[in-house]
């Protein structure tokens, strides 16, 4: 048995809130898209956060829980979207 009191639910926030914090402080930032935005500013969003996660060396799955985390409004409901539709086998970083 643990020896923490925490419920295991609040643990992964917390845990999930000190990577948001550190992925920010290396310079990741939340994405909002919108249909008539520019495709290159939404690659270079892609591109500075890959940075980002490389430089800190994390894991793919690591990776695709903090891209979506940084996700905001509608790309962030796209996403969910996505999600909905494809089998939970094939979400991986490498589909993001």
């Amino acid at each position: 048995m643990s020896g923490s009191c925490t419920p295991h639910g609040v643990e992964l926030l917390i845990l999930n809130k000190l990577q948001v914090d550190k992925i920010r402080k290396h310079g990741a930032e939340a994405f909002r898209a919108n249909v008539d935005d520019d495709p290159e500013i939404d690659e270079f969003w892609l591109e500075n956060t890959i940075k980002v996660f490389d430089e800190l060396s994390y894991t793919p799955a690591e990776c695709l829980k903090c891209a979506i985390s940084l996700l905001r409004d509608t790309a962030y409901q796209w996403w969910n979207t996505l999600v909905s539709v494809v089998p939970r086998e094939h979400v991986t970083w490498e589909f993001f």
